[in-house]
């Protein structure tokens, strides 16, 4: 499975779609770093792929 990367702009869109506020004020809101770093922690060590996840780990017993 191929994850695309979201970035803030895609995840205010959503967020403005799925709530009905206007993206301006989405995009004012506290703590958007926090939606941010969320949206980039999948994608940690490596430009194009996810990390490795846990799950991932235990069933083939390696990384990757």
């Amino acid at each position: 499975m191929t994850l695309r990367q979201v970035d803030l702009v895609d995840y205010i869109a959503i967020a403005a779609e799925i709530t009905g506020m206007d993206a301006a004020t989405i995009a004012r809101l506290p703590n958007l770093s926090l939606a941010e770093s969320a949206l980039h922690a999948p994608f940690a060590g490596s430009s194009d792929s996810p990390a490795t996840t846990h799950s991932q780990m235990e069933t083939s017993g390696r990384p990757g």
